[in-house]
């Protein structure tokens, strides 16, 4: 298999989070779409990334596929275009991703982002844990209390 983006030879690697095809040169690396979904959540847990601190916070727009610039290439496997995509639809990671065989396209730097894009941001999690702990319950309790109200009107009727 030949690498999409610089025409080199990829390198078969076979790993605990599945089999990877990487070029030398470039860096990039050519995934199935399970190995490719274990080895983004491996580095998101795994590894020491730079968290960047603010991007859950941030306001953003996703790039549409149409919107993208970047030249078609060709699966390394199929041989036909593989389609450009936004990686979870808004992180404005771009992928490249094969229709026919579902294998996945990125770039050196691209599994890192994709990293940490999953990568749970604390800030997050205890704005969840409150909400979870504060409001939900006391939705639950008033609805549990209607429930319990219409119950006993409509017990009336019968």
């Amino acid at each position: 298999m030949r690498c999409p983006v610089c025409g080199n030879g990829l390198i078969h690697k076979n790993t605990k989070r599945g089999r990877l095809d990487q070029c030398e040169q470039c860096l990039g690396m050519w995934l199935d779409k399970a190995s490719f979904n274990r080895y983004a959540v491996w580095l998101a847990c795994e590894k020491e990334l730079s968290k960047i601190a603010d991007v859950s916070f941030k306001p953003r727009s996703a790039i549409g596929s149409s919107k993208i610039k970047e030249a078609i290439r060709t699966c390394p496997k199929c041989n036909i275009g593989l389609a450009k995509n936004n990686y979870a639809y808004d992180s404005n990671i771009i992928i490249d991703k094969c229709k026919q065989c579902d294998g996945i396209w990125v770039d050196a730097f691209e599994i890192n982002e994709i990293a940490e894009h999953i990568k749970r941001d604390p800030r997050v999690e205890q704005i969840g844990e409150g909400l979870i702990t504060n409001e939900a319950l006391e939705g639950v309790e008033r609805l549990e209390e209607f429930v319990k109200q219409a119950i006993l009107v409509l017990g009336t009727f019968t």
